[in-house]
């Protein structure tokens, strides 16, 4: 590959194997959007998760939900029954 891994907030680290492991932070009071992935994967996505983020312990989304299929570029995300003290998520994708 032509990319070196970055090891930061917004980062990507390659696997053995031919696998790409990616991961960010996204500060959104939105209730849907698209991110961006650090760098495209080639083939597919295999898996991304999501773990929303909050400002206290009360008055929080429910869930985080990757919206449809994710693409080579990007995927789409909904914060569930974004709340008032929701603040965005982390994610995490894994592919190649």
């Amino acid at each position: 590959s032509n990319f070196a891994p970055v090891a930061s907030t917004n980062g990507y680290t390659f696997i053995p194997g031919g696998l790409v492991l990616q991961w960010g932070i996204v500060a959104s009071t939105s209730q849907t959007g698209t991110t961006n992935f650090n760098i495209p994967f080639k083939a597919g996505v295999f898996n991304v998760l999501l773990t929303s983020t909050c400002s206290s312990s009360t008055n929080h989304a429910n869930g985080m939900y990757v919206v449809g299929s994710p693409a080579l570029l990007s995927f789409d995300w909904d914060q569930g029954d974004r709340a008032s003290n929701q603040t965005g998520f982390y994610w995490m994708a894994i592919g190649n």
